[in-house]
C-alpha cells in the first residue's frame, strides 16, 4: 500500500472535534498515521480556518486534535470519547489479527517459514512459559465446567474460577493486572488464600466483574450462593488491591472501558527534551518519578556505534539483556533505548568522549502525573490567554499537575528555547486539593518562541520532570476584553480581525469585526453579550486573525460567574528602597532594606492563608482575615535585599490564588562575596533619610 508523502494533506478540517470526527480522512488507499502531542511529536501547523491538513491521533490526552485538521483517526477503542474512529474498532481488532496470523505464520514471508516449525514452535513454547509479550499485559478470563481455562464459557454453574485465575497468575509477569468476569460462583473458592499468596508474590492486581450468581435455570439454582460468592471475590480484590464490579452482561462493555480509561495510562508524558550538542558534557542527567511505568529515550541519529549507554540511579549500565528492557537502532540512525518499571531515581546518558555528533534526545514515558499550562493576563480579572502571549509581558503561568498526590510538590518553572537550553527559571507559588497541584509563577515572557518545564517531587518525595509539548510564540500584537483593544507593537501596519464566541448563545451581531493598525498604533472595539439566565457561568472567547492569512495570532477567554463573589485581586501599593547592583552580593545585601504595602481585595468568600516566597527572610504583617468576607486586607512586607525578588501569595478558600510581585534588581541575583563594612543610606518617597550603619 502506498504512503502519504510527508507534504501531503491527509485530514479534513472538521468544526466540532466531539461529533464530526466520523468522515474525516481525505485521503483513500494509502497510509497514513496521526500526530500526538504529548508523545514527543509536533503536528505541522496549518493556517486557521485551512480546509485540510495533517491527521491527529485524537482523543482526550492528545492536544493536536484541537489544530486544524481537528479531530482525530484513532480506533483504539469503542468509546467515541476516546477513539474519533471508534466505528472501526471491531474491523482494526480484526485486521490486528490477520496481520498478526500473516506476519506468523504466512507461507513466504512468516517467521514460521524463515525459522522452520521446530525452532518456531521451541521459541513460541518459551514466551508463553515467561509471560506476555507486550509492555502492559491484562488478563481477560471466563471459566467453565472442567479444568481448561477459555473464553467461550460453559453453562453449568458454579465453576472453576479459582483453577483459572490460578492459571492466569502463572502466566502473567510480575505487576500485571487480572479482569475476572463471570456470572457464577465458584465451585473450588477453598483456594482463596492460594491465589492470594501467589499474586501477591507477583504483585499482580485482581479486579473481578461479577455479572450474577448462577441463575442459569432450575439446574443451577440448587448451586446458588450469593453471599460465599461475593465473600469469595471480595476477599480476594481486596488481598491484592483490586475492585469488585457489579454490573449487567449488558453494559459491562461501558463499565470496562470507563474502568481502563481511569486505571491505566492511556497516553504519553514528556519528561525531557533538548538538543545534544558537540560542544555539550557528554554526561546529561534526567529524574525518574515512581509514577512512570514505561520509559522511553530517543537520541537521534549517532547510529549504531555512537556509544551511547543508559546509566542507573546507582552507576549500573543497561545492558538490556532482559525482557523489561530494549535498544534498537532504526534505518534513520536513531537510538531508541525503553525500560518497562524503571527504578525511580536520576539517570544518566553518557556518549563516547570520541563521539563527534550532534543531535536531539527525546525522553517520554507512561505515567498517570500530568500537566496542563494555562496563561493568565495579570489584570483586575485575570482573563485566561490561549495562542501566543506577547513579548515582554507580564504574565501569571498557571501548571495544574493530576495525580501527583497530596504531597507531592512544585518547586520551579523553568523556561527553555527551542533546543531545550534553560533562558531561566521561576519560583512557584503550589496550592493542592484531593485531585490536582496547582503552581503559579510570574514572568516577564523572553521574545523568542519557548517551552516550559516544571520541576518538582512526587507523592513519595522523588524527584519528577514534566515538559509541556506546547511551543509558546511571543507576538506583537495584544488586545483586551470586553471591549477590545488592539495594538500593534510591531514596525509595519496589520490587518486584523477580531471574533467574539460563548458557549450560552449570548453574543450579539456583529461577532467579527475588521480592523487596519498602523504600527505602534491602538485601534479600540466592543461586543455585546445578553445572557440567557439571570444566573449563568458564561464562557466567552475573542480570537485575533491575521487578515492576510486567517492565522489566529491570539485567544484570550474568559469566564464569567454571575455571583457576588470576588475573587482575591493583589495590588502593591507602596515600595520603598531598591537593590542596586553594589547591593546584590552575601557580604552587603543583608544591610539593605525594602518596605512594601499591598492589598489583598476580595468579596463573598475567605482567605485562607497568605504567604512570602521568600518564607522567614521576609516579614508579613497581616490584618487579621479569622470569618473576614470582604476586603481589602492590608499586608506590609519588609525585606532586605538578599531576598530582591519576592512573591507574596494570597489563596481563598476554594483554592484561588492572587499573586504579587515585588522586584528591587531588576532581575539580577545575589551573588557571593566576602564580607566588608560600608554605610548604608536609604531614601524614601517621603523624603525621610532613614541611615543604617553598620560597623564589626
Amino acid at each position: 500500500m502506498a504512503v502519504a508523502s510527508p507534504n501531503e494533506d491527509t485530514c479534513n478540517d472538521v468544526t466540532n472535534i466531539d461529533t464530526d470526527c466520523g468522515q474525516n480522512i481525505k485521503v483513500r488507499n494509502k497510509l497514513t498515521s496521526g500526530y500526538h502531542h504529548g508523545r514527543g511529536n509536533t503536528k505541522p501547523t496549518k493556517t486557521q480556518g485551512a480546509p485540510t491538513g495533517k491527521c491527529s491521533h485524537g482523543g482526550p490526552d492528545d492536544e493536536s486534535r484541537k489544530m486544524v485538521a481537528k479531530c482525530g483517526i484513532n480506533k483504539e477503542t469503542p468509546t467515541e470519547s476516546l477513539s474519533p474512529h471508534f466505528y472501526l474498532h471491531e474491523q482494526a481488532y480484526l485486521a490486528a489479527i490477520a496481520a498478526t496470523t500473516d506476519f506468523l505464520t504466512m507461507n513466504d514471508t512468516g517467521i514460521l517459514k524463515m525459522l522452520g516449525s521446530k525452532t518456531f514452535r521451541r521459541n513460541i513454547q518459551h514466551q508463553n512459559k515467561r509471560g506476555c509479550i507486550t509492555s502492559v499485559c491484562y488478563r481477560f478470563l471466563r471459566f467453565h465446567e472442567g479444568r481448561n481455562c477459555c473464553l467461550a464459557g460453559g453453562y453449568d454453574c458454579p465453576e472453576f474460577a479459582s483453577d483459572g485465575i490460578a492459571r492466569a497468575i502463572s502466566i502473567s509477569r510480575n505487576g500485571s493486572t487480572i479482569f475476572v468476569f463471570t456470572d457464577a460462583d465458584a465451585k473450588d473458592a477453598n483456594r482463596q488464600q492460594e491465589l492470594t499468596d501467589a499474586a501477591i508474590t507477583k504483585r499482580i492486581i485482581i479486579s473481578p466483574f461479577i455479572t450474577g450468581t448462577c441463575a442459569r435455570g432450575r439446574r443451577a439454582i440448587q448451586y446458588v450462593k450469593r453471599k460465599d460468592t461475593a465473600s469469595f471475590f471480595r476477599r480476594l480484590a481486596k488481598a491484592t488491591g483490586g475492585k469488585v464490579y457489579r454490573t449487567t452482561k449488558e453494559e459491562i462493555s461501558a463499565v470496562l472501558n470507563d474502568v481502563i480509561e481511569k486505571t491505566f495510562p492511556v497516553g504519553g508524558v514528556i519528561v525531557d527534551a533538548f538538543n545534544w550538542s558537540r560542544t555539550s558534557s557528554n554526561k546529561v542527567m534526567f529524574a525518574v518519578d515512581s509514577s512512570i511505568t514505561v520509559l522511553k529515550i530517543a537520541v537521534c541519529c549517532p547510529g549504531a556505534d555512537s556509544g551511547v549507554d543508559l546509566f542507573y540511579p546507582n552507576g549500573t549500565r543497561e545492558t538490556f539483556a532482559s525482557r523489561i528492557s530494549r535498544k534498537l537502532f532504526t534505518t534513520r540512525h536513531e537510538v531508541i533505548m525503553s525500560l518497562q518499571r524503571p527504578t525511580p531515581g536520576r539517570y544518566s546518558l553518557q556518549r563516547k568522549s570520541s563521539s563527534n555528533w550532534s543531535g536531539s534526545v527525546n525522553i517520554t514515558a507512561q505515567s498517570l502525573v500530568k500537566q496542563e499550562t494555562e496563561i493568565l493576563e495579570n489584570t483586575g480579572a485575570l482573563p485566561t490567554l490561549k495562542g501566543s502571549p506577547i513579548a515582554g509581558t507580564n504574565y501569571t503561568f498557571y501548571v495544574n499537575i493530576y495525580n501527583l498526590g497530596e504531597n507531592g510538590t512544585c518547586n520551579d518553572l523553568i523556561l527553555t528555547d527551542m533546543l531545550g537550553n534553560e533562558l531561566f527559571n521561576v519560583h512557584t507559588i503550589q496550592t493542592t486539593n484531593f485531585m490536582t497541584v496547582r503552581c503559579a509563577a510570574i514572568f516577564i515572557t523572553p521574545n523568542q518562541f519557548f517551552q516550559l518545564k516544571l520541576n518538582g517531587t512526587d507523592n513519595n518525595g522523588l524527584e519528577f520532570t514534566r515538559k509541556n509539548a506546547l511551543v509558546f510564540k511571543p507576538t506583537n500584537v495584544k488586545f483586551r476584553i470586553v471591549s477590545p483593544e488592539i495594538e500593534n507593537t510591531g514596525t509595519i501596519n496589520e490587518t486584523y480581525e477580531v471574533a467574539i464566541t460563548d458557549d450560552d448563545s449570548a453574543a450579539v451581531l456583529p461577532k467579527r469585526r475588521q480592523h487596519t493598525v498602523f504600527a505602534g498604533d491602538i485601534r479600540n472595539g466592543s461586543f455585546t453579550l445578553k445572557p440567557t439566565s439571570s444566573s449563568v457561568i458564561l464562557k466567552f472567547s475573542i480570537t485575533v486573525y491575521m487578515g492576510k492569512t486567517s492565522e489566529m495570532t491570539q485567544r484570550i477567554s474568559k469566564t464569567v460567574l454571575m455571583t457576588d463573589i470576588e475573587r482575591p485581586v493583589c495590588t502593591i501599593v507602596s515600595l520603598n528602597g531598591t537593590c542596586n547592583r553594589s547591593s546584590l552580593n552575601t557580604a552587603q545585601c543583608h544591610k539593605y532594606h525594602w518596605f512594601a504595602d499591598a492589598d489583598i481585595s476580595f468579596k463573598g468568600t475567605e482567605l485562607e492563608n497568605i504567604t512570602s516566597s521568600a518564607g522567614s527572610a521576609t516579614e508579613l504583617l497581616i490584618d487579621d482575615i479569622s470569618g473576614l468576607r470582604y476586603g481589602p486586607v492590608n499586608i506590609s512586607i519588609r525585606g532586605g535585599c538578599c531576598t530582591p525578588s519576592v512573591i507574596v501569595a494570597a489563596v481563598d478558600t476554594d483554592g484561588y490564588i492572587a499573586l504579587c510581585r515585588i522586584e528591587l534588581s531588576g532581575g539580577e541575583i545575589v551573588t557571593s562575596m566576602e564580607s566588608y563594612d560600608i554605610d548604608v543610606s536609604i531614601k524614601t518617597k517621603t523624603k525621610r533619610m532613614l541611615v543604617i550603619q553598620e560597623s564589626s
